[in-house]
């Protein structure tokens, strides 16, 4: 091989794994916040997403996959609310979780919202959809309209603007971390800070 190309081979292959060894950066690849006591959540892992955003669809389809590999830890999910429009998507949600088909339904949520299917933009397109796979429809419309379920939301954005979640997917570490889909061009980038986040020592 000539010289030039032994050159260039070895050029190409020390790039290659200085971006395999790099290190996330903070305030690039992450960033820092400061939450009081009493708004940090119990869980190492909360994960903002919303069902009509492909980012969080990917991030879902790669979850249980990281969960596995910190079975020590516990996920939460919270559907980010940032428009009025988005609360009956958030509220199919916390209906998918009533019933024991929840991994089944949380994907075809996705599946619907990502696809141009049903928007899911009201309570009764929301209870329609979960009728048309077995549910109670009635059930489900009395969970919906609960103020229990109204609650719930009002904890979700009280949390989200704590955080300052500026879109999604969004996923906050220990209470203290956060990295979201604005400050990576790849998947491969958001998963590999997320992985490092996840892996660094708890600080009570």
């Amino acid at each position: 091989m000539p010289v030039f190309l032994r050159t260039l081979c070895g050029v190409f292959i020390l790039l290659f794994a200085t971006a395999a060894l790099a290190v996330p950066e903070l305030g690039k690849d992450y960033s820092e916040v400061t939450l009081a006591d009493g708004q940090k959540p119990s869980a190492e892992i909360v994960e903002f997403f919303w069902y009509g955003a492909p980012g969080s669809a990917m991030l879902n389809d790669v979850s249980e996959t990281l969960l596995l590999s910190f079975p020590e830890l516990e996920w939460q999910r919270i559907p980010a609310v940032v428009r009025s429009d988005w609360r009956p998507q958030a509220k199919a949600y916390y209906l998918a979780k009533l019933s024991p088909k929840f991994v089944t339904y949380h994907q075809q949520l996705f599946e619907e919202m990502t696809s141009g299917g049903e928007p899911l933009s009201d309570q009764t397109s929301v209870v329609a959809w979960f009728a048309a796979r077995g549910e109670n429809s009635e059930l489900m419309m009395e969970q919906f309209l609960s103020s229990r379920m109204n609650a719930q939301l009002v904890s979700d954005k009280n949390l989200l603007e704590a955080v300052n979640v500026p879109g999604v997917p969004a996923v906050l570490v220990n209470g203290r971390y956060l990295v979201h889909a604005g400050q990576h061009l790849t998947r491969e980038s958001f998963l590999s800070t997320l992985e490092f986040l996840v892996a660094l020592p708890k600080v009570e």
